[in-house]
């Protein structure tokens, strides 16, 4: 599968601000397995990304690509359980485009 962006993208229109982690943020992590970067992700990225999760549990794949796991199922699932796919990225150009993003890739060390 190959993605593409319909055009170049400016550096205002990135979907994410580049960063790099300070050692103590690293020790976080290791610590508590996640970790908060504070505006990495812009508010509009943000609406569309949260846009795009309700079509992907109903099973509308844009790219034609199933996650490698899906779980919770509109009209089959309880309402309440967790929701999980992996790799949803492969099954939507949004997500690829913020997942993909040089500056998600560049995150590192100071």
């Amino acid at each position: 599968m190959k993605l593409e962006r319909e055009k170049s993208l400016t550096p205002d229109e990135q979907p994410c601000q580049a960063v790099a982690i300070a050692e103590e943020e690293i020790l976080r992590f290791d610590e508590d397995g996640f970790l908060i970067v504070e505006n990495l992700i812009d508010a509009k990225t943000v609406g569309r990304l949260r846009s795009r999760f309700g079509p992907l549990f109903a099973g509308e794949f844009e790219t034609g690509v199933y996650p490698d796991e899906w779980y919770w199922r509109e009209g089959m699932s309880l309402p309440d359980v967790t929701r999980h796919m992996a790799n949803a990225w492969k099954s939507d150009l949004a997500i690829a485009e913020v997942v993909l993003s040089p500056e998600i890739g560049a995150l590192r060390p100071l």
